[in-house]
């Protein structure tokens, strides 16, 4: 797998809302361009937090939600695979959030 998108976020007391917009095109393995953006909105409130993700991927809309109780989710579909991570914590929260290509892996060039 190839990372295309990989990166944490941490929501304390002072800093509760996290957004960010993250593209990432890439060419697949016959040389066409798929468009590729992640947005992601996190917030932390004393009790939980949570994170939305929207990815926009080749003409598709997945979008993915996490909070404490169901803190990781993970979606595969089409060359792309998507995780998103939510941890809980007393004083902090940290918003993990990747996207890997699954259509190439290390050491494919020796099969």
């Amino acid at each position: 797998e190839s990372q295309l998108v990989r990166e944490r976020a941490r929501l304390d007391e002072e800093n509760r809302l996290f957004t960010a917009v993250h593209p990432a095109d890439f060419k697949d393995r016959q040389g066409r361009l798929i468009p590729l953006t992640l947005e992601i909105t996190g917030k932390r409130e004393p009790d939980r937090s949570t994170a939305d993700v929207v990815v926009k991927y080749d003409g598709r809309e997945i979008r993915m939600t996490a909070d404490s109780s169901q803190p990781e989710i993970e979606r595969t579909t089409g060359l792309i695979s998507i995780t998103l991570q939510v941890d809980h914590y007393g004083g902090y929260s940290d918003l993990t959030y990747e996207i890997w290509r699954t259509d190439i892996s290390q050491g494919m060039h020796r099969k």
